[in-house]
């Protein structure tokens, strides 16, 4: 105890805060390679979550821009100056940079998606291969993520003694848990694709009238990790929302195998209720369970965009703590 007090005393805000912004930097440029099993190629800097073209046709405005939700990687010292610990906020996101990270190589990237990405409706919502290569991007975005924290927690760990023992070990492990499964999961999706043998997936593809929203996201059921000898794939919901011809389409699947009933009863919730139509409440719960891979068009509703702007945060918050 008093070792832990003598260090809290001997912390400086000023240089940890300068150690997490280059460790933010040197996440961005470390090499990332190719999430498909068996490739070590370099990934792509930019692989998109959704097309580019369909993203330009549908959600950006006339300047080919629009808002997704982030992590807030201004420098920490800023929380001095505005008084707002900055966790979230909505970017303005150019559409080179939207709805992207690097999870393939040229190769995969190409092959995989190219079938549906000749141009801006190529999507096929109800087709089983276009739903677990949808599920496929949403796990590799996921394990990219926490491959992010890792890196910096690592980095801080190195420069900062404060940052290492317990805290730090407990990050370690966390992300290594979800990395380690989320391998899993992918090889689990990706044999589906080889073989073209998807009778372990369950999918609900719903038809709603156009929303300027896109979601290629994953939630997995938290207390699978508590299980840390468990290596197998997450229990986890994909949920997906595509524009195609001026419609939107929202699927929500899993894996048979790898699903908890919490994760099955939210997914039945929200298909009941947006079955009769297009139910903005459960839109907006919907988005609080993802993470922050989902866009929507500056060109909304003023109002709607204020509102996710000064609630969505914490509401995802609640949501977390509520399922």
């Amino acid at each position: 105890m008093d070792k832990i007090f003598s260090d809290t005393m001997d912390f400086d805000y000023k240089t940890f805060s300068s150690t997490l912004d280059e460790a933010r930097r040197m996440s961005k440029v470390h090499d990332h390679y190719c999430c498909i099993p068996g490739c070590n190629k370099k990934a792509l800097r930019h692989s998109h979550l959704i097309p580019q073209s369909t993203l330009k046709k549908y959600i950006c405005n006339d300047k080919n821009k629009l808002f997704q939700f982030q992590t807030d990687e201004r420098h920490p010292m800023s929380i001095s100056k505005t008084g707002e610990v900055p966790f979230e906020k909505f970017d303005t996101i150019g559409i080179t940079d939207a709805m992207s990270m690097p999870l393939f190589c040229n190769e995969h990237d190409n092959n995989l998606f190219c079938q549906y990405e000749k141009d801006a409706d190529g999507a096929e919502p109800y087709e089983a291969r276009f739903q677990v290569l949808q599920s496929l991007r949403a796990m590799c975005a996921l394990k990219y993520n926490n491959t992010k924290l890792l890196i910096q927690g690592q980095y801080i760990s190195a420069k900062d003694h404060f940052y290492t023992g317990c805290v730090y070990g407990d990050t370690e492990k966390l992300s290594l848990d979800i990395i380690n499964r989320c391998d899993s999961t992918i090889s689990a999706l990706y044999q589906s694709i080889e073989t073209n043998n998807f009778s372990t997936y369950v999918f609900v593809c719903i038809k709603l009238e156009l929303l300027k929203l896109s979601v290629c996201d994953v939630k997995y059921d938290d207390e699978d990790l508590e299980n840390d000898k468990c290596t197998g794939p997450l229990n986890a919901l994909f949920i997906n929302l595509i524009p195609k011809n001026n419609h939107s389409y929202l699927i929500l699947g899993y894996d048979k195998r790898y699903i908890s009933d919490k994760l099955k009863v939210k997914m039945s919730e929200w298909e009941l209720a947006l079955k009769e139509g297009i139910n903005i409440s459960v839109l907006y719960d919907i988005l609080c369970h993802c993470g922050n891979n989902w866009c929507i068009s500056p060109d909304c509703d003023s109002r709607i965009i204020e509102y996710l702007k000064n609630n969505y945060s914490e509401a995802r918050i609640e949501s977390f703590f509520d399922f």
